[in-house]
């Protein structure tokens, strides 16, 4: 409880995760300055110098360094965390570009005893996004969209994106591909209450386009160890030494 049953006084939370989240962070200190390409051999010189000034050029243009940023500390805090890159309209430069983003590990669903995404039989990632965004997409059935329950004051949609093997009759409708598997990639809205399919389609190349950096791997268990795990117990005990030392000092 937030309050001391016995005092009625508020109970003191030490920040010993936080400060040894941010001691991590700026000991990593990880910028985009630091990502650099060097050539191995003499004739690869020219080639390199034009491939980092477009790696500069590209990272700018994705606010990299901001990502970087952020990604860093919910590594050290969550233990995982997730990048997707994809190829996507971008409203300030008004076309196409390839994407960065960080993907919240609450939305995002994986079997927990995975190796890793790539490996997965199957992630699926939650979206919230509002009609008028949904609608910019070429999907199908757009039509049929209604408001989420999750937001009834907003026009909001729930967006269920599926990247993983299904059976080619799902693409094909034909009998014998029913138990053929095949890498697909799938879109679907309002799953729980009236499912629509927006998209269906075969991933050629068989890559999801998300990847997965941990703080520490654990054997058997997809999700990372981050510092607020490690530290729990340590944090649990600090917390009740210091209120109870509060408490005997208040009570004498």
């Amino acid at each position: 409880t937030e309050k001391d049953e016995v005092t009625g006084k508020k109970k003191i939370f030490v920040p010993l995760t936080e400060d040894m989240v941010e001691t991590v962070v700026k000991n990593i200190d990880l910028d985009s300055a630091d990502i650099n390409i060097r050539a191995t051999n003499p004739n690869g010189f020219s080639a390199a110098t034009i491939l980092r000034y477009l790696l500069n050029y590209f990272m700018r243009r994705n606010y990299f360094g901001e990502i970087l940023n952020e990604m860093l500390r919910l590594f050290c805090i969550d233990g995982t965390v997730i990048l997707k890159t994809i190829r996507n309209f971008d409203k300030r430069l008004n076309s196409q570009a390839i994407k960065s983003k960080i993907v919240d590990a609450t939305n995002f669903l994986i079997e927990p005893s995975e190796n890793n995404i790539q490996e997965a039989g199957a992630v699926i990632e939650r979206n919230i996004l509002k009609i008028s965004e949904v609608k910019e997409y070429p999907w199908e059935n757009l039509e049929y969209l209604t408001e989420s329950e999750a937001r009834p004051k907003v026009p909001y949609v729930e967006v269920y994106e599926r990247w993983g093997d299904l059976p080619k009759y799902c693409l094909t409708g034909k009998e014998e591909d029913k138990n053929i598997w095949v890498p697909t990639v799938a879109i679907v809205s309002n799953l729980f209450s009236n499912p629509i399919v927006h998209k269906v389609k075969l991933n050629e190349t068989g890559i999801k386009p998300y990847e997965e950096c941990r703080f520490r791997k654990i054997f058997g268990r997809w999700h990372g160890r981050g510092i607020g795990e490690i530290l729990l117990e340590l944090q649990s005990y600090l917390n009740e030494v210091v209120n109870l030392r509060l408490n005997k000092a208040r009570i004498s």
